[in-house]
């Protein structure tokens, strides 16, 4: 399958290469421009209908499955990181898992 690498460079420019060629994700993934999002996405990898998220300062994975409605499950995303951030659970996840409709699914280590 094809992978797409995607590498924030100091979280204002994004590089997104394909065969050394710049791709475009969905206009709707604007991590760019979102607060929250900019400063903790630190890279991204696409592989078929698949997004995987690194997270800064953490080391699970974010899983998106990529023709849903971002908006929303970054907002259900949001929701969780910080209803559980002081808890200690985020040192324990493998992975986040936001495919399901207003859910959000982590796996542990």
């Amino acid at each position: 399958p094809s992978i797409i690498e995607v590498t924030f460079l100091r979280k204002d420019k994004i590089k997104i290469l394909k065969n050394n060629k710049k791709i475009k994700l969905p206009h709707t993934l604007d991590i760019k421009n979102d607060e929250f999002l900019s400063k903790h996405i630190a890279g991204l990898t696409k592989s078929k209908n698949k997004l995987i998220f690194n997270i800064d300062g953490f080391q699970y994975n974010l899983n998106l499955n990529s023709n849903e409605n971002y908006i929303l499950k970054f907002k259900n995303y949001k929701a969780f990181f910080n209803t559980v951030y002081s808890s200690g659970l985020l040192d324990s996840l493998r992975s986040v898992n936001l495919d399901f409709k207003n859910q959000v699914i982590i796996q542990r280590k």
